[in-house]
């Protein structure tokens, strides 16, 4: 199983998807980096939701890509966002 995985589970990367995938990389590091310090250094209960924060931005960013349609583009963004609603709901009511 695990030959098999090496040898048919690759993919290739075109130059754009490759560029994308290292700058959102360097996105999401960023944001939860200063997520977690901004959380910290508030000090208040509402400081623990600072990461959803940081995964929403980095899930927008993460929606531009080269050559999508605005439509497309608009879509992403909107699963993004709601997404991100539903788990800091989620959140916010286990936390009751």
């Amino acid at each position: 199983m695990r030959a098999r995985v090496e040898v048919a589970g690759r993919l290739e990367l075109n130059a754009a998807e490759a560029t994308a995938l290292a700058r959102t990389k360097a996105v999401h590091i960023g944001l939860i980096v200063l997520a977690v310090l901004a959380g910290v250094w508030s000090s208040h209960p509402s400081g623990v939701f600072s990461p959803f924060a940081a995964f929403m931005l980095g899930g927008v960013v993460e929606s531009y890509s080269p050559g999508a349609t605005t439509t497309e583009t608009a879509k992403r963004v909107g699963k993004v966002l709601g997404g991100s609603l539903l788990g800091y709901v989620g959140a916010r009511i286990w936390m009751l």
